[in-house]
């Protein structure tokens, strides 16, 4: 009766108030009804401060309490309930609104395994997805929530910056690397699509197939997929930038024979040897830079080219796409339209800087190739060389700078590619052709 209800919510108030006895919440809030009650109610248990804001030296007595309070809730409450609750206290969280008062250092496995300062705000943020991992048939709503935290924090670096600025890390980029490195499990995808793919075969059907068919599962996980690709992408050319710059402060000064050598009190012969071993050792570490250059070149080209020639098209609508099928079968958490613009806005970010960088990291090998070839005879030093002499051509990097131009039409991309941006790759192009010719 509505006596008792009252009793329940007053007494439940004072646990959460206290922010103690949480194990007793599931239990008194199992009694509330009806349903809805039951819900909003768990939702503020799950939203306490005490269960979502951590540094990095508490996580893990964070995660075993909300994972207490997840196997409590699945205990005491009917089938499905937990997901429902856990989908509308994650939203909550994302939907807060950005504090960039207060930090938190983290270390990011995408990122080498540096450590990182985001704002306290966001990982909160980040660590809110870890409330969808704990259970293989919560994991396809895990990836869901990423996508939407991953699209939000890209939108926040695409607004209002300079195309060549952009190329760059920032804070958010950084936000996103943390999240897929570190805080998202890699196996999620594999998780959502075995588990959807075993209960879509189950006759008796269970409260998540209205809604886990295997095409929705293809959408998110695509997404996901693309999202992932753009960012090791970015890290890769975040590399490539590091490791030109010191293969150039490491190129050894130009090599001649007339160099005097420390010894001068040496004869002709012991000076003949030591000049000799000099050279080889010039030579050696040439051919060591020209590797090094050229194996992160081929790295980073094909993650960009990854990312313009994703199956399907980056964040296609064709592939990624859910809203054609019956709106009563999406969870209302999933913020569909708004899914869709973001995904709309992200195709003419991240595929244009993807251009960008892919250009600027074959224009910049050809740089380095003609400082590095003035240093060292190819013809001479083929067998030194081998393996890559073709490459040590800036002609070669320029080839490959044009074929750019050809790619976008092939793969339609000039349809993502707002006019004055379009203007700016143009530009390029014919910077290209001029160097070319």
């Amino acid at each position: 009766n509505d006596e008792m209800m009252f009793v329940l919510k007053t007494y439940i108030k004072s646990l959460l108030e206290s922010q103690k006895n949480l194990p007793l919440l599931a239990l008194y809030t199992s009694l509330l009804s009806p349903t809805d009650m039951l819900v909003n109610t768990y939702v503020s248990c799950c939203l306490l401060d005490s269960v979502n804001n951590s540094k990095d030296d508490d996580y893990n007595d964070i995660a075993a309490t909300r994972r207490m309070m997840l196997d409590l809730a699945r205990k005491h409450f009917a089938d499905g309930l937990d997901l429902i609750i856990l989908r509308r206290v994650v939203k909550s969280i994302l939907d807060e609104p950005d504090d960039d008062n207060e930090y938190a250092v983290v270390t990011a496995a995408l990122l080498n395994s540096t450590e990182v300062s985001i704002t306290c705000s966001d990982l909160r943020k980040l660590q809110a997805i870890q409330w969808l991992c704990f259970y293989p048939e919560h994991r396809l709503d895990g990836i869901v929530f990423a996508n939407a935290l991953l699209r939000r924090l890209l939108l926040q670096v695409s607004a209002g910056e300079d195309v060549f600025t952009l190329i760059k890390d920032t804070d958010k980029l950084a936000v996103c690397k943390c999240f897929i490195g570190g805080f998202f499990p890699p196996d999620s995808r594999a998780v959502a699509e075995g588990f959807v793919k075993a209960f879509n075969s189950n006759d008796e059907g269970n409260e998540y197939s209205s809604f886990t068919s295997d095409f929705i599962c293809s959408a998110v996980v695509a997404e996901h997929s693309a999202l992932i690709a753009f960012l090791e992408a970015h890290q890769a050319y975040e590399e490539w930038c590091s490791v030109i710059t010191s293969c150039e402060q490491n190129q050894p000064p130009l090599w001649s024979p007339l160099l005097p050598l420390a010894n001068s009190g040496w004869n002709a012969a012991e000076k003949e040897i030591a000049s000799q071993q000099e050279y080889r050792s010039y030579r050696n570490k040439m051919a060591s830079l020209a590797r090094t250059v050229f194996r992160t070149t081929e790295t980073t080209q094909k993650k960009l080219l990854h990312v313009l020639e994703f199956p399907g098209g980056w964040l296609d609508y064709q592939v990624c796409g859910v809203s054609n099928i019956m709106q009563d079968n999406i969870p209302e958490e999933w913020a569909l339209e708004r899914r869709e613009t973001e995904m709309f806005s992200l195709q003419e970010f991240c595929i244009f800087r993807s251009l960008i960088m892919l250009h600027s990291v074959l224009d910049g090998t050809s740089s380095w190739v003609g400082r590095f070839s003035a240093g060292i005879d190819v013809a001479q030093e083929r067998d030194l060389l081998h393996g890559f002499v073709d490459l040590l051509s800036t002609e070669c990097w320029y080839r490959k700078c044009m074929e750019l131009s050809k790619l976008v039409l092939d793969r339609d991309l000039q349809k993502h590619i707002p006019r004055e941006q379009l203007k700016v790759f143009l530009k390029l192009m014919a910077e290209s052709a001029v160097n070319l010719v």
